[in-house]
């Protein structure tokens, strides 16, 4: 089976000559359009892998070490996991509930403090930039964040376990089986994550026990 793995630099600031030695370490730039709202930082910066492990984590420490060395930086970095089982793509088609319940209840989001970071981000990729519509209202509802790149609007829902996000996205799969309106669900296990200064305010995450 198939596992991608991911490493992010979102930075709000980073100082001269940062964007490309990340570059040079197989970093892509892999921008936001700006639409002014907290998650669409203008640093934003991917390096992915199919292959093992060991090039990712060369790969972490190093732009880990960049991001610590820089007194400018302003933002995060982490490391995600994305096995091929938590990456759902789907035929586009419109939206049409139908009646549906979204599957997925409100709930009270979390800050983690300094020192802790969530488990899991759940990203949910709509082809394009559709108008507001009655889907997008209840990913906002329901504490997902919206970003748009120049290809798609993703909203993401972050958790503080892992258990949770493995229920919210078994759920989520079914539901847009039956309703379609989106191009990809995808689970990304979080596994190293610094954010610079320490208390640099990140989304917030449904708290453990959401779902389980």
């Amino acid at each position: 089976m198939e596992v991608k793995r991911e490493i992010h630099v979102n930075g709000y600031e980073i100082g001269q000559g940062v964007e490309e030695a990340l570059i040079s370490l197989g970093f892509s730039p892999d921008p936001f359009l700006q639409t002014g709202t907290r998650h669409t930082p203008p640093h934003h910066f991917t390096f992915a892998t199919y292959t093992s492990t060991s090039e990712r984590d060369y790969v972490w420490k190093k732009a880990l070490r960049l991001v610590k060395d820089d007194n400018n930086f302003r933002g995060y970095i982490e490391s995600e996991t994305i096995p091929e089982k938590f990456c759902r793509k789907f035929d586009p088609t419109a939206y049409s509930p139908d009646g549906t319940k979204f599957p997925l209840p409100r709930c009270e989001t979390i800050d983690l403090p300094p020192g802790r970071h969530k488990a899991s981000d759940i990203h949910v990729k709509r082809h394009g930039h559709p108008s507001r519509d009655e889907l997008e209202d209840l990913f906002l509802e329901r504490n997902f964040y919206k970003v748009c790149t120049p290809r798609n609007t993703i909203f993401t829902f972050q958790t503080e376990s892992f258990e949770d996000a493995k229920e919210a996205y078994a759920r989520l799969v079914e539901y847009f089986e039956r309703t379609g309106g989106v191009k990809q669900v995808d689970l990304e296990i979080t596994g190293k994550f610094f954010r610079k200064p320490a208390d640099f305010p990140v989304a917030s995450v449904v708290p453990k026990g959401y779902l389980t």
